[in-house]
């Protein structure tokens, strides 16, 4: 962001990206820029001399041209206020060869349609001016400046804001009346009389301008005349990191299907609306009880009961007997007495006063008789020599009766049979912890016992009708679920994989299958999700959330299903899950056009390769596949590489160039992969095979990353051996042991994640790798990284160390529709031997980021989308 060749305070919008290109004699640039941070811009330069040789001498083409890469910062450090200016510093080729660096401050100030900078130069950027370096006051280091070397790479922190003179710069951009279109003018203090490379340029003048023209947001082209004498041509594409791309058609969510009565519950119409008579069961009960009804009407939902009596216990006694034969939960009882006195009963009132007598009624119509049933406080002990079948039903109806008690069912001898908390109307997170024995809230007649502190399991025909449906719909969904089993009052679905990116998502679909799916009276959905056949997290929420907040009429919302979830860690499978037929093992495969690139080289900066890309995976079991791609070439320019390797380390990636064009038509990756959890929070994996186009091997990895925790160590180690360069199966005799101890941080500002490195690389030398990445709204990863080994500067070569940056592009930004793939574009300016990592996936941290807390958090507003 600046005018024609000078910079001002601006920066773009918060995640700005841009690829461009620039031409004025003798230059031309290819440029890469990311406002990496609101107030941090990033440019990389490739700039190739064309009146200069790759030795700096005299003549050459675009080809052998001398190429010089550098990389630009711009630090904001103010916003533009109301009076005053922003305020920006920058660093121009300060990492690099430094033939262009230079350092400057400026400041911006918008008045109406015009935009003023000035700002003051150090180094390339002070050109000829002849301001004494006030900062040479300070120490003598800032009296002079050293120029770079053509090796490059290193920190030219020396060179910061030092040199005898600085220079003063600045312009006016003027926003026209014409939409996109303005005019900068400048001042910049370069005469070019000394350029680098001995370079000298003509100019007459010191003032450039030029128009710019912005038809569409996503391009940008400038045209100028600079110098006095040239025409300076540049034009950009730009998108934003932060935008959603191409709007996509995904069909929505399946609706949610009320779920059917409850063949359990005791609220249910004993009698049809509007039926009035002294011979109703209801009449019956109150007779029973020793109460004289006069009439019986039920209305509305309403009961209304007139008592031959006056006395007050007995019209409360009537009531709540009454607020059990309500048709719904939000019913009143009204009492009317002889006087016409009335007393009125909520059904939530009466049920937490209902008579132990009528849970005795209600199981004695069932079949089942009952003990001695005591209540202490919140605890219900109910005695009955009953089986587990009927312990279940007894529990369940208690629970209904007494929702706010306690219920535990025990035989004459006092062991436990069932066993239901008071808090199963509370969050998931009380029930986790709270729940002992066995569960049967909901439980129907016939279910069977799991073992001891498991819940109640559900008949097997139940378990396997339940299952075979949501298998049907979850496909439909896109959605792979290999696992179903009913718990007590929780419905449990294995997720191993889904349609979108966004976690949240796939979970959210598959929560309204297994709600559309489960018995009336499951009460918690639990959805475990899965990535490469290892469990990753699960949650669980609340059936009546779900329904509230997909009613979307107030009752509920997505916030409030996330406060009553229970989210936790992988966890052991429940080995009675109902999975689906043939399962496993699963094969999956794809054909699609793929792109190679080389970019950067000093023949061309820019070298590729279009081929046709065949890759499948073969699930074994569960942790176990084989996985494999193909590459058949359908059009290259490899062959303008020309560039042999130079380095004195073992050519471990420096032989690119045959790699490149021996394996045109090449086995891009075959291996055998095997992860598994031993412990929570615990991750290994094994792996063997071709794992790049250079190396095979083994390969094992360890990863400790507790769950929802920001801080994850782990460590990995492989034995490989360098591939021939036609990339088929055999191999060169190169072999070598390599491995890192590797830290994660997610940072807690702006999505960032820290990684460290530390081990030994492919060349054998041994350093420490640093690299940071931020992760963008629309799912793109943008990242820096730099390596530094024992292996010294002058050894390593030109670039001084293993440096570059990388962008992880979700390919759904170019369709219409979601999608789960990833593509990756890294760049190096260099491609040396020094500080190179062995590239085999999955990486475990990769693997388990899907199910974490943070991913599901950060996307749990779009579950119903």
């Amino acid at each position: 962001m600046g005018l024609l060749q000078t910079r001002t305070a601006r920066v773009a919008r918060d995640g700005n990206f841009e690829v461009g290109f620039s031409r004025i004699f003798p230059y031309e640039r290819y440029l890469v820029t990311i406002q990496a941070l609101p107030w941090l811009e990033g440019t990389f330069r490739y700039t190739s001399v064309t009146n200069r040789a790759f030795s700096g001498g005299p003549g050459g083409d675009t080809g052998t041209s001398f190429k010089d890469r550098g990389a630009d910062l711009k630090f904001v450090l103010a916003r533009e206020g109301r009076l005053t200016p922003a305020v920006a510093l920058g660093l121009q080729d300060g990492l690099g060869t430094g033939v262009f660096s230079g350092e400057y401050l400026v400041a911006s100030k918008r008045i109406f349609d015009f935009d003023l900078s000035l700002g003051l130069g150090w180094g390339y950027l002070a050109g000829d001016g002849n301001i004494k370096n006030p900062l040479g006051n300070i120490s003598d280091a800032f009296k002079s400046r050293t120029g770079g070397g053509q090796q490059g790479g290193t920190l030219l922190a020396t060179n910061y804001f030092s040199g005898p003179n600085i220079g003063i710069f600045g312009g006016i951009e003027y926003a026209t009346p014409l939409k996109g279109l303005s005019l900068k003018v400048e001042y910049d203090p370069n005469s070019y009389e000394i350029e680098p490379l001995a370079n000298p340029l003509r100019s007459s003048s010191h003032i450039n301008y030029g128009l710019v023209y912005e038809p569409f947001p996503w391009i940008n082209a400038s045209l100028a005349r600079e110098r006095g004498e040239e025409l300076m041509f540049r034009v950009t594409l730009r998108a934003n990191l932060n935008d959603s791309g191409i709007p996509k058609f995904d069909p929505p969510p399946p609706a949610l299907v009320p779920r059917p009565a409850d063949p359990v519950t005791v609220r249910q119409a004993r009698f049809e609306q509007g039926s009035i008579g002294s011979d109703s069961s209801l009449t019956a009960s109150l007779q029973e009880e020793g109460l004289r009804p006069r009439w019986v009407r039920v209305e509305n939902g309403n009961i209304a009961v007139g008592l031959d009596s006056s006395d007050e216990a007995q019209m409360r006694r009537a009531g709540k007997l009454a607020a059990s034969y309500l048709p719904s939960v939000d019913g009143l009882v009204t009492v009317t007495d002889t006087s016409g006195r009335l007393i009125q009963v909520s059904n939530e009132e009466a049920q937490r006063d209902l008579p132990v007598d009528f849970l005795f009624d209600e199981l004695s119509q069932r079949g089942i008789d009952l003990g001695e049933v005591s209540v202490v406080g919140g605890r219900m002990i109910i005695e009955a020599n009953a089986s587990i079948t009927d312990a279940a039903t007894i529990s369940g109806i208690a629970a209904l009766a007494f929702p706010d008690t306690s219920v535990e069912v025990v035989n004459s001898a006092g062991t436990l049979l069932a066993f239901r908390d008071a808090s199963s109307g509370a969050d998931p997170k009380v029930l986790a912890e709270s729940r002992r024995g066995i569960a049967t809230l909901g439980a129907p007649a016939g279910a069977a016992s799991g073992a001891a502190g498991s819940l109640v399991r559900w008949p097997y025909d139940v378990q396997k009708a339940t299952a075979e449906a949501v298998f049907k719909e979850a496909s439909t969904q896109g959605l792979v679920i290999d696992g179903v089993v009913l718990s007590g009052a929780r419905v449990t679905v294995y997720l191993a994989r889904g349609p979108f990116r966004q976690g949240a998502r796939n979970v959210g679909r598959a929560m309204i299958v297994a709600a559309n799916n489960a018995p009336a009276s499951i009460e918690e959905i639990e959805v475990v999700s899965a990535s490469a056949g290892m469990e990753t997290g699960r949650i669980t929420i609340r059936r009546k959330d779900l329904e509230a907040a997909m009613a979307q009429n107030g009752t509920g919302s997505v916030e409030e299903m996330w406060n009553h979830a229970l989210v936790t860690g992988p966890g052991r499978r429940d080995p009675d899950a109902i999975e689906p037929d043939g399962a496993l093992p699963r094969f999956s495969y794809a054909i699609s056009p793929a792109l190679r690139q080389n970019i950067g080289s000093g023949d061309r900066f820019y070298l590729y390769q279009i081929f046709l890309r065949l890759s499948g995976a073969l699930q074994l079991s569960r942790g176990l596949s084989v996985d494999g791609a193909v590459g058949a070439d359908i059009y290259n320019n490899f062959d303008r590489l020309t560039a042999p390797p130079d380095s004195a380390l073992p050519n471990v990636r420096s032989n690119i160039k045959r790699y490149l064009q021996e394996g045109e038509n090449n086995l891009i990756r075959l291996q055998t992969t095997y992860l598994w959890s031993p412990f929570p929070d615990n991750y290994l994996r094994a792996s063997a095979g071709y794992f790049e186009e250079n190396y095979g091997g083994y390969s094992a990895e360890y990863l400790y990353r507790p769950f929802g925790a920001r801080f994850a160590a782990g460590f990995d180690i492989n034995y490989v051996r360098q591939r021939d360069f036609d990339q088929r199966l055999t191999f060169q005799d190169y072999s070598v042991t390599t491995g890192h101890l590797n830290i994660y941080y997610d940072i807690p500002f702006y999505d960032l994640l820290g990684q460290l490195h530390i081990g030994q690389y492919l060349a054998g030398d041994k350093g420490a790798t640093f690299q940071v990445s931020r992760r963008f709204d629309n799912g793109m990863r943008a990242g820096a990284f730099f390596t530094l080994t024992d292996v010294p500067f002058a050894v390593f070569g030109e670039g001084s160390f293993d440096k570059g940056f990388f962008l992880t592009i979700p390919l759904e930004l170019f369709s219409t529709s979601s999608s789960t793939n990833v593509g990756l574009f890294a760049f190096r300016p260099l491609t040396r031997d020094g500080g190179q990592r062995l590239a085999v996936r999955p990486r475990l941290y990769d693997i388990t980021a899907g199910g974490n807390l943070g991913e599901l958090a950060r996307d749990w507003s779009r579950i119903f989308e």
